[in-house]
């Protein structure tokens, strides 16, 4: 065995986090080389140089103090805080559908996305329905047709297509450019390089939309904080001054 040390912040707090605590102990386990002597799945195995367990914190410290072996101990952790099938399913579900949602307003696009992103593979992993065939994909569509309705309709022709072929042998694989991670990265991108590079004039919903923590440069600043009493000729609530139609420099 190796002696080398790992150290991890992550804290087991209870059934919410077990799959991350179990699988960093697993990672520093495998780095010592020890992990098939502390799996709780599998068969109790004696280390051939056994060494003195790492305390572990205190608020656990007195549901495993009693087990000698640290093989028992994560067994026992494992039994307190491994969710079921079910909570995690649900765990997932409910989180899928809290990071389709998508606000342009108050929305950062790239947090956005990763969050989609992270929640789509996680219910990708269980096998869920709400990602199954296409769904996710329209998903997609529905969240972006309130950024950019043109992009959304450009895209949606080429998934309809691909769910036409897909249907007909649905044990195939979806094309690479039809998958969601493919799309979202698309769509990234199109962000991207659209809209840090057009003006905006009126505003509109991609003036309040951010991309890093910025809000658009697409959006005019008002040179006042109060508002006109009546619109400007142009239909727009601005000051004659500010109008781009008045004052051409604008």
């Amino acid at each position: 065995m190796t002696t080398k040390t790992v150290s991890s912040d992550v804290i087991l707090e209870g059934h919410t986090n077990w799959d991350l605590w179990i699988f960093v102990v697993k990672r520093i386990a495998k780095a010592g080389d020890v992990w098939e002597y502390v799996n709780p799945d599998g068969s109790h195995q004696s280390p051939q140089k056994p060494e003195k367990p790492v305390r572990p914190m205190a608020n656990m410290i007195y549901l495993i103090k009693d087990q000698p072996k640290l093989h028992d101990q994560l067994r026992m952790l494992r039994d307190l805080y491994s969710p079921t099938t079910a909570d995690q399913e649900y765990r997932v579900q409910k989180a899928y559908e809290s990071a389709k949602v998508f606000i342009p307003c108050h929305t950062n696009i790239e947090d956005w996305c990763n969050n989609f992103l992270t929640a789509y593979n996680r219910a990708k992993q269980l096998n869920l329905p709400e990602v199954h065939g296409f769904r996710a994909q329209k998903d997609l569509m529905r969240a972006i047709n309130k950024l950019d309705t043109g992009y959304r309709s450009v895209t949606s022709l080429a998934v309809i297509e691909a769910e036409k072929v897909w249907n007909q042998n649905c044990a195939a694989l979806i094309p690479d450019k039809t998958q969601l991670p493919t799309l979202l990265s698309n769509f990234l991108s199109h962000c991207r390089s659209v809209y840090s590079r057009k003006p905006n004039i009126h505003g509109g919903i991609f003036g309040t939309a951010m991309l890093n923590q910025e809000r658009s440069p697409y959006s005019r600043k008002r040179l006042r904080d109060n508002k006109p009493a009546k619109l400007c000729i142009c239909g727009d609530n601005h000051f004659w001054g500010q109008c781009p139609y008045i004052d051409t420099p604008l």
